[in-house]
Formats: structure tokens, C-alpha cells, sequence
């Protein structure tokens, strides 16, 4: 079975995620690509997505999937204008997951702007 490629989901705590020459190498060894990035759900900072960044050029991916802001980042509005201001620099996709909905007690969502009007409203 012959597959078109892969979906590489970053894992911090496994560095072999996050080495884009070890990913290279066994990327063209077995000679599946690295069709899509898909970032860590928690924890995103500018470094962070610079970080993917590089290793999507590097790996020549088409398309980076963050998690929306989760509600322990204090302050999210920074990530979806960073994400905007990458995009335009950019040839690859950028997409933000459609997470499920997860609630603390009941009425606090887990994660903001995690529905799709709220979406459509950021990009």
C-alpha cells in the first residue's frame, strides 16, 4: 500500500518530532513526504511557531495545523494576529483545528474562539 504522505503531529517531549533532519532523512529514506505539521495543543509561543515554521520550509510541508488558543494562555490575542502575519509571509497553509467542545464546570470552554463562526470572525 502506497500512501501520498504524512501528517507529522509535534510532540515537545519526543525530540525526534522536532529534529527536521532526522524528519528529512527518514522522510526521502522511505520516501513518504511530510504533507502536513500539526502543531502541540498547548504551550504555542512566537519561538514555537517560528520553530514549525522553519522545519515546514525545511521539510517542504504544505500546510501547519494549530489548536485554537487554549484557555490557560492568558492572552491569545496575539497568537491568531501572529499566525496572520506569518501567513502572508508564507507559501504554505495555515489552518486552525475545529476542536471539540470541552467545558470546565460546565460553562467555561476549554479553549477560545473554538466554534466556527468564531473562527470565520479571526481569519
Amino acid at each position: 500500500m502506497k500512501f501520498d504522505g504524512i501528517d507529522l503531529v509535534i510532540e515537545e517531549k519526543n525530540y525526534d518530532t522536532i529534529d527536521e533532519n532526522y524528519l528529512k532523512g527518514l522522510s526521502d529514506a522511505f520516501e513518504i513526504p511530510i504533507l502536513s505539521i500539526t502543531a502541540p495543543e498547548r504551550g504555542i509561543t512566537k519561538a514555537k511557531i517560528e520553530k514549525l515554521v522553519k522545519m515546514a520550509k525545511a521539510l517542504k510541508v504544505q500546510v501547519i495545523t494549530f489548536s485554537p488558543s487554549h484557555m490557560n494562555d492568558k492572552n491569545g490575542d496575539w497568537f491568531y494576529k501572529h499566525l496572520s502575519k506569518v501567513k502572508k509571509d508564507l507559501r504554505i497553509s495555515i489552518a486552525i483545528q475545529n476542536v471539540e467542545q470541552k467545558f470546565y464546570i460546565f460553562i467555561i470552554p476549554e479553549y477560545k474562539n473554538n466554534n466556527m463562526l468564531d473562527l470565520k470572525k479571526i481569519t
